[in-house]
């Protein structure tokens, strides 16, 4: 009886979980938009690696290639994405994509359950907060970005751990929580884990001021080793991810960007009003919408960025909490609470403009209003501490909060009755459409319904106040289950519809005839394809990762800046990059196919002139003028050292050579070359550092070539070459992940003998 009690808050979650997501469950509808275009087939391409047993560094698929390994979005060692991995199969990948992301769903109430019990909350506010924190809009419409949810959920775990290290001062709760601080890490979105960083910080601050009763001295010891072991110990083990993502991003375009910039989708002004009525401006789905077209945009927001709903019974109790629950805990989640809703403001208050400045890390990232995600946190706390509190509390301090939310009431009663009349409709253009205002007055009755219920709720407290013994613990139950109930039929009614996409990945990625006709091409020769011009895509963005193509086009935040300012007229970009199909646009028709590209490059050649420019700027200049012969002279950043810059100049014609390739591998290319003079060995290849080359067992130095690409200057004569992607920082993060490992370990065996 008590093993069913403690795993039934998991299995009514499941249950819940299950007629949220049934269609998708049964393979009737599909998670679209990031989850199909991008982590579909990111996901493909490493379960097939990992199936080998191999760890992917280089994607030649997207971007006519690029690193694997530093893409931080890959979540390479992510340790689940290894479980499904080895169950995996081609055809499995997607549903258990979609199966990864409802388990974490799962993960986020179990641990929002265990964590509000941790702080002596009941069963039933301990689901309360678990139910509202997991289909809070925040969560439910930032599923489509897999690796912010994977990382968010990690979030109450962690604070579990720290709440009882504040009661115990236990070792290996800080040694724990350093374990999740880690787990989120290498769950890979590095601005959630930014957020969850300052958030421990913010704690840690708290509690030196707020909790402990110690000598400040000895409070400032405590705390500066419980931070050391935390991010020690959380860094430690992502160190493995982290690295050669810090390498990676050296060469990427996310570089410190203006306050302008970073301030970019903010939460808007209008937010009180998206907490009560969250299609107030219209809805997003992956089938279209549910409600009108969304206008978000047009009124300064965007849907899924700014989502902050949390379902209205849950905000009363949140208030109630906020009023009359008397632990000191509660004061840390308020002015979180009140923090990180000042920051999601962005633009439109001070306050994140100091953030930004101040701060180290905001500089590099975008959308302020993500700061939702820990309002979104804190206010479900809140909700589990109100409702407690109200199981608690006599009728006469409910009563009081009763007449406040009648109060309440006749107010939104009387805004309504002004807007049925006409009243608002000057304050914008969006008041005057029929559309939006039939709208509008259906999804302020779907309000005036859950607020009725959640009075009615407060109101039942008065049958069963004064009550005593089983008949006040059946009624209190019978309360808080219906208060769950309809708090998830909120939930339910909001955010159901927006993760129902049309396209299985078998849709969106077909096997059609362009992808049979380049495979089977594929198979006699190494080339590339151009797949997509202006807003025409004859392959989606990332479906190469899919079929084994190797694209021009592709689709990540984290794309190399040299590819991205490969800036030169199309034609001679895909000869360079050796495509050999490219797309072909007729606008007043409409249509698309694919055509031969008879002047491409092949993947390796020889050239025999070259000319030297240092300036990158002038560099695509020369390959942008029509009279540049780009297919027989090289341009290179600094002389070679095999050659004297005065040598007497070959042509193309007078020089024989073969090239031989005997492995061709992601991140391992072998060669046996021969030229009759000395020339530059041209990789219609991407340069990347990492790169490296032994030329006959000898290192020997890849020269940026063509602005982008790579050339290796080789003496007359038959030569071997090997390509490899250097693994030294994967090794050194991987030797600290491990050290990391152990000391962990070591500590935790090491307390568990001292306390016997």
């Amino acid at each position: 009886m008590k093993l069913l009690k403690r795993l039934l808050p998991g299995i009514v979650l499941i249950l819940l979980l299950f007629i949220y997501f049934w269609p998708i469950i049964i393979g009737k509808s599909y998670f679209w938009e990031d989850v199909i275009e991008h982590y579909y087939p990111y996901h493909f391409f490493l379960f097939k690696n990992l199936r080998r047993f191999t760890i992917p560094l280089w994607n030649p698929y997207i971007f006519s290639g690029m690193p694997f390994l530093g893409d931080v979005q890959s979540q390479i060692f992510y340790p689940i994405n290894w479980l499904l991995a080895f169950f995996s199969s081609p055809g499995s990948v997607f549903w258990l994509l979609e199966m990864k992301i409802i388990f974490h769903l799962l993960l986020a109430g179990i641990f929002f359950y265990l964590f509000l019990r941790e702080l002596n909350l009941s069963y039933f506010s301990s689901f309360f907060g678990g139910v509202v924190f997991t289909f809070s809009g925040f969560l439910i419409t930032h599923l489509i970005h897999v690796t912010m949810v994977n990382a968010y959920i990690w979030l109450p775990p962690l604070f579990l751990f720290l709440f009882r290290w504040v009661k115990r001062k236990f070792l290996r709760d800080l040694l724990f929580a350093g374990v999740v601080f880690g787990l989120a890490n290498l769950a890979s979105h590095p601005q959630i884990t930014l957020h969850i960083l300052y958030t421990i910080i913010f704690f840690f601050i708290f509690w030196l001021f707020f909790w402990e009763r110690e000598k400040i001295s000895l409070r400032l010891k405590k705390g500066f080793i419980a931070l050391f072991l935390i991010f020690g110990i959380g860094f430690g083990l992502a160190a493995i991810q982290y690295l050669p993502g810090y390498e990676h991003s050296k060469s990427t375009l996310r570089e410190e960007m203006t306050f302008e910039e970073s301030a970019e989708v903010s939460l808007p002004p209008s937010f009180p009003l998206l907490l009560l009525i969250p299609k107030f401006f219209g809805s997003i789905t992956g089938r279209g919408t549910d409600s009108v077209p969304f206008w978000g945009k047009e009124v300064g927001y965007y849907y899924w960025e700014t989502a902050c709903y949390l379902g209205v019974i849950p905000l009363l109790f949140a208030l109630f909490g906020i009023i009359f629950w008397q632990k000191k805990e509660k004061r840390f989640f308020i002015i979180l609470a009140l923090l990180t809703l000042l920051a999601g403001l962005g633009k439109y208050t001070p306050f994140y403009k100091f953030i930004f400045r101040f701060l180290p890390g905001f500089d590099r990232f975008r959308i302020p209003a993500r700061f939702v995600g820990l309002f979104t946190f804190s206010m479900a706390t809140l909700a589990g501490l109100g409702m407690e509190s109200f199981s608690q509390a006599d009728w006469e301090r409910v009563a009081n909060f009763w007449k406040f939310l009648l109060a309440f009431l006749c107010l939104i009663l009387f805004f309504w009755f002004l807007f049925l009349l006409g009243a608002f409709r000057g304050l914008s253009q969006f008041l005057k459409v029929p559309v939006v205002e039939r709208n509008i007055n259906k999804q302020f009755g779907i309000f005036f319904v859950f607020l009725l219920i959640g009075i009615v709720l407060f109101l039942g407290k008065k049958f069963f106040g004064k009550r005593k013994g089983k008949d006040f613990l059946f009624l209190r139950a019978g309360l808080s289950i219906l208060a769950i109930f309809f708090t998830f039929l909120d939930l339910y009614f909001f955010g159901k519809d927006f993760n129902l996409g049309p396209y299985s990945s078998e849709d969106y990625y077909p096997q059609n005839q362009n992808v049979r006709f380049l495979k089977n091409e594929r198979e006699r020769e190494i080339f590339r394809v151009n797949a997509r011009k202006g807003r025409y895509m004859i392959l989606k963005r990332n479906e190469g990762m899919i079929h084994g193509l190797e694209l021009l086009e592709g689709y990540t935040p984290l794309g190399l800046a040299d590819y991205a300012t490969f800036d030169v007229p199309l034609t001679k970009k895909c000869d360079l990059l050796n495509a050999k199909y490219k797309i072909r646009v007729d606008e007043l028709k409409r249509k698309m196919e694919l055509v031969s590209n008879p002047t491409y490059l092949p993947r390796f050649c020889f050239f025999y002139q070259y000319l030297v420019e240092p300036n990158r700027k002038r560099i695509l200049e020369i390959l942008s003028d029509d009279n540049f012969d780009h297919n027989h002279i090289l341009i290179l950043e600094k002389e070679p050292s095999l050659f004297n810059s005065g040598r007497e100049v070959k042509f193309p014609d007078s020089v024989r050579n073969w090239i031989k390739v005997l492995r061709m591998e992601n991140d391992r290319m072998e060669l046996k070359v021969y030229t009759e003079e000395p020339g530059l060995f041209f990789l219609s290849e991407v340069y990347y550092p990492n790169w490296r080359v032994k030329v006959d067992g000898q290192e020997r130095e890849i020269y940026r070539a063509d602005y982008c690409l790579r050339a290796v200057p080789l003496d007359k004569g038959e030569h071997h070459l090997l390509f490899y992607y250097d693994t030294k920082t994967l090794k050194f993060g991987a030797g600290l992940s491990f050290l990391t490992l152990i000391f962990t370990l070591a500590l935790l065996f090491w307390e568990k003998r001292r306390r016997g």
